[in-house]
């Protein structure tokens, strides 16, 4: 008998639980992980995530409107998304022991918090 994991990605939160990244703070897109733009706004304490319009065409005006965004033009390129082999290589290593004395790993890469058992699945 096999089951199949649908509908979890529009719940940010599930997603976090069930593939053991957080999806929380600076690195908070498991898409572009380490290359997620975010900004901290200090005076109301939260953090701004503004790389949105690199997803578009290189010719397209937004890209240079610099009056409406975050006062810069923006240059960068998608970087290409990581698939799931590269990151269980990353995540091979990894031994999470849970509770709540445990210290926090820093061999960990980027938000990555466990390994998920959903990467040991055959599919």
């Amino acid at each position: 008998m096999r089951a199949a994991l649908l509908w979890t990605i529009n719940d940010f939160p599930c997603y976090a639980n069930l593939s053991g990244y957080s999806t929380k703070g600076k690195f908070a897109c498991p898409t572009c992980q380490e290359s997620t733009c975010s900004e901290w706004l200090h005076f109301s304490r939260k953090r701004c995530y503004i790389g949105h319009r690199r997803f578009l065409d290189h010719n397209h005006p937004e890209r240079k409107d610099s009056r409406y965004f975050n006062s810069c033009e923006e240059h960068e390129t998608i970087q290409p998304p990581i698939n799931g082999s590269k990151i269980v290589d990353m995540l091979r290593s990894i031994n999470v022991k849970f509770g709540k004395k445990t210290p926090a790993n820093p061999n960990l890469p980027s938000n990555w918090k466990k390994f998920s058992i959903f990467f040991k699945f055959p599919y």
